[in-house]
């Protein structure tokens, strides 16, 4: 029932006896053995697989927009006494590395490490920091970099992480000046809530001439990463 109303099955469509002898299903309930099993949506029906890696690493056999994953955090078959302390359940949406990267810098980096848990080491959060960082260069170096653009501190890390070809010739003057606009920009819109009145006219001003700068600069702006700024500030 959660991969149904996971994957907006209509209710009309859905019956949960309908998957009673799934052998994937039940071998995952009923082993010890089991290894993790993933669910994904064909027209209205579920299907139920075990999840392996290929053999190029961290791919499932089914490359899918949308997958949800289900592991045992203990080798005990499923009873309704203690599936609720047995059953892990994770979604990944696009890619592995766009949801892990997400999951850890909103929700298990802070939870973690601004959560006061006294077993935390020091030492782990240089080593979160690290990770993010690693992750973020890798999705900032795909085809699909502007879609991890949500904020404009994200578009000054693109600008500092980048090296995908199509800007490999950027000049040190032009990525200088980009980085140093989106600064500021970012200064600018973090402000906005802080101001009243004149304030905040002359802010939004100077807002839009930064954009209107980097946008006839020589280097081009990408038309598309324009647009997500703006989308971005106007939702700011």
């Amino acid at each position: 029932s959660t991969a149904g109303r996971y994957f907006c099955i209509p209710q009309e469509n859905f019956a949960v006896e309908t998957y009673s002898n799934d052998e994937v299903l039940n071998g995952f309930l009923d082993s010890s053995k089991m290894k993790p099993m993933y669910v994904i949506l064909n027209d209205t029906k579920l299907i139920f697989k075990e999840f392996q890696t290929s053999n190029k690493g961290n791919q499932s056999p089914d490359l899918v927009r949308r997958l949800l994953i289900f592991f045992k955090t203990k080798p005990d078959p499923i009873s309704s006494e203690n599936y609720m302390d047995t059953i892990l359940v994770l979604s990944v949406n696009e890619s592995y590395l766009h949801s892990f990267y997400h999951a850890l810098l909103d929700i298990f980096s802070p939870a973690i490490l601004q959560g006061n848990v006294p077993e935390v080491r020091p030492s782990l959060a240089s080593l979160f920091e690290k990770l993010e960082g690693e992750m973020r260069s890798t999705l900032f170096s795909t085809p699909r970099a502007s879609d991890e653009i949500n904020s404009i501190d994200d578009e000054l890390l693109y600008w500092k992480t980048v090296e995908d070809s199509a800007h490999k010739k950027l000049n040190a003057d032009v990525r200088k000046y980009l980085l140093n606009s989106m600064q500021y920009l970012s200064s600018q819109v973090k402000s906005f809530g802080t101001l009243s009145g004149s304030d905040v006219d002359d802010t939004l001003e100077n807002i839009m001439n930064i954009l209107d700068d980097v946008w006839k600069h020589d280097f081009k702006y990408p038309y598309h990463k324009m647009a997500k700024l703006l989308t971005i500030i106007g939702n700011d």
